[in-house]
C-alpha cells in the first residue's frame, strides 16, 4: 500500500471508507505525491507506516507470510527496512513462518547496528 494507492488516499485524508483505516499510524506532515510514477524513498512522510501492534494488522501480515510458504513453498523472506517494524512483530513473524517451514531463511535489511534484532530484543 504505497502513497499513490487509492486505499492510502482514503485513509490519509478521509479516514473512513477504507478497510485499512486502523492498519496504519499516520505521520505528521503527511503529503501525497502528485506524480505517482516515482518510487518513494525510505522515511518519506507520504508512505504508510503499518501499525503492527494492531492485532488485525499482525494477523493479516502473518497470514500473507504463511500463505506464500503454504501455497508456493518459498525458501526465504527478505525483510526490507526491517527496523521500521517493531521487535515483537518480528518475533511473531519468525515463529509463524518457521512453524510452517523450519528451514526457511529470513534476511532483514537494517542500515545501522542490528544487535538488538540479532539478540532478540
Amino acid at each position: 500500500m504505497a502513497g499513490c494507492s487509492e486505499e492510502w488516499r482514503k485513509v490519509s485524508f478521509i479516514k473512513i471508507g477504507s478497510i485499512f483505516k486502523n492498519f496504519q499510524l499516520l505521520r505528521i506532515n503527511l503529503r501525497i505525491q502528485e506524480n505517482c510514477h516515482t518510487i518513494p524513498l525510505p522515511f518519506a512522510s507520504y508512505m504508510p507506516k503499518l501499525n503492527t501492534a494492531n492485532p488485525e494488522v499482525k494477523d493479516y501480515l502473518l497470514s500473507v507470510a504463511t500463505y506464500w510458504i503454504e501455497n508456493f513453498d518459498i525458501d526465504a523472506w527478505r525483510l526490507d527496512v526491517a527496523n521500521e517494524i517493531d521487535h515483537q512483530f518480528w518475533r511473531d513473524f519468525r515463529k509463524a513462518v518457521l512453524a510452517k517451514k523450519p528451514d526457511l531463511y529470513i534476511l532483514g535489511e537494517i542500515w545501522h547496528t542490528s544487535q538488538p534484532w540479532l539478540q532478540g530484543r
